[in-house]
């Protein structure tokens, strides 16, 4: 069947064309086994999940259908590669081929990982800054019902004020 002879189709590694044997889910990339072996090495990928081929079609075909998947950009000076690299030298999403010309020697990261943790620390500072939005709010009802006595005294007072005037004329 059709279905069939697509699951069977072989898929070629991203890095080198040989014949896939599993992929990154970070960085959304079949590779070969001396591709998956040296990408569990290098420092900024080994911690990125590698799975085989067929979960990574399903992964990759389920994150296309989501709403919320957006196509990472292509590069304007290699048109095949996505900007999938962030120069923190040049403050600019990259692709792998500039981070070999153009960024040789630059400092950079997989943005997918940047995003990560940048997350992280939004939501590290979001917690930390809970408690205190709480006291906060806590706070300002505390000057809001003394505002409003505030307000009643001074009412009062100016009745006062209002009524020994009155007797006095």
């Amino acid at each position: 069947s059709e279905a069939q002879s697509k699951e069977d189709d072989t898929v070629s590694c991203y890095l080198c064309e040989e014949v896939a044997s599993g992929g990154c889910l970070v960085c959304k990339e079949f590779l070969c086994a001396e591709c998956i072996r040296n990408h569990r090495r290098v420092k900024r990928t080994r911690d990125h999940d590698v799975i085989g081929v067929v979960e990574l079609k399903e992964q990759l075909i389920t994150k296309t259908q989501s709403a919320e998947s957006t196509p990472l950009p292509t590069c304007p000076k290699h048109e095949d590669e996505k900007l999938k690299v962030y120069c923190e030298t040049c403050k600019l999403p990259i692709c792998r081929d500039c981070t070999l010309l153009q960024h040789k020697d630059h400092k950079y990261g997989f943005l997918a990982d940047l995003v990560n943790d940048a997350r992280a620390k939004i939501k590290e500072k979001l917690e930390t800054a809970r408690p205190k939005i709480e006291k906060y709010r806590e706070l300002a009802s505390v000057v809001s019902k003394k505002q409003a006595e505030f307000d009643s005294r001074s009412k009062e007072a100016a009745d006062d004020i209002d009524a020994a005037a009155e007797e006095e004329i």
